[in-house]
């Protein structure tokens, strides 16, 4: 199991069943829209990053719709990666007379 959905928990079986179904049928569209957008997740490498993909990870890892892929498992993967555009963004409108 992942992490969305330990052991020790008060919830009743019938919850964590619909919990689980729920999330399936989450991945099932979301990578199916994808593809219907023409990105296609099996010819090359996915990379899923932060933690809702971590909170996925056994339904996209069971997925016939993604071929190859990992993921990178810190949980603050996303807010880095938007901080690191963010500083370029800014170096880049220094660089060209922008002020903030």
């Amino acid at each position: 199991m992942g992490a969305a959905f330990r052991e020790d928990t008060d919830y009743s079986e019938g919850v964590i069943k619909t919990a689980r179904n729920m999330a399936a049928v989450f991945v099932n569209d979301l990578l199916g829209t994808l593809r219907e957008r023409g990105i296609d997740l099996k010819s090359g490498c996915v990379v899923f990053v932060g933690g809702g993909a971590l909170l996925l990870r056994k339904y996209l890892e069971a997925s016939e719709k993604v071929g190859d892929c990992f993921f990178i498992e810190d949980i603050k993967a996303n807010a880095m990666g938007y901080g690191m555009l963010y500083d370029r963004e800014k170096k880049a409108g220094s660089a060209h007379g922008k002020k903030e």
